[in-house]
């Protein structure tokens, strides 16, 4: 267990540091003292606008822009319906398999998967097997915009 949070850990901030490079369009009010969280301070909390099960600790929320950074995770079997996010999405898997939708396309990805999905783009999610966890980054306020009404 303990190698595994150390993988998560490690991976989280590989991901931190590399979009910190890529999205250096944050705002100049941003802080600019580095920020860290370990493990035993994650807050687990009910994801808004979706049903029970989907947890999430908020990582970092840019006060301007609305760039917000997290982990989540679903119980196996949970699946979010198709919906679309508005700002622009990455997503690293840490822990079980994951299958993401598209009307034409569908992937598995398992730990350390990466899948990079454009604001807007209609897609689904589900959890395969045991519990699954991601890292995920979007370049504005996260939101979740349902297809149909759940």
């Amino acid at each position: 267990m303990k190698q595994l949070q150390r993988t998560m850990v490690l991976i989280v901030a590989m991901f931190t540091a590399f979009w910190a490079v890529m999205l250096k369009g944050d705002s100049p009010d941003s802080p600019s003292t580095m920020l860290s969280i370990t493990p035993t301070e994650w807050r687990w909390e009910p994801i808004p606008n979706m049903k029970p099960g989907a947890e999430r600790v908020v990582l970092r929320q840019d006060p301007i822009t609305g760039a917000t950074e997290l982990l989540a995770r679903y119980p196996e079997g949970y699946i979010v319906p198709w919906h679309w996010h508005t700002a622009n999405e990455r997503l690293v898997v840490l822990e079980g398999k994951f299958r993401i939708e598209q009307k034409n396309h569908q992937i598995e990805l398992e730990r350390g998967g990466f899948v990079y999905q454009p604001g807007r783009n209609i897609h689904q999610v589900s959890c395969g097997s045991d519990e699954c966890m991601y890292y995920a980054l979007w370049d504005g306020p996260w939101d979740i915009n349902y297809v149909d009404k759940p």
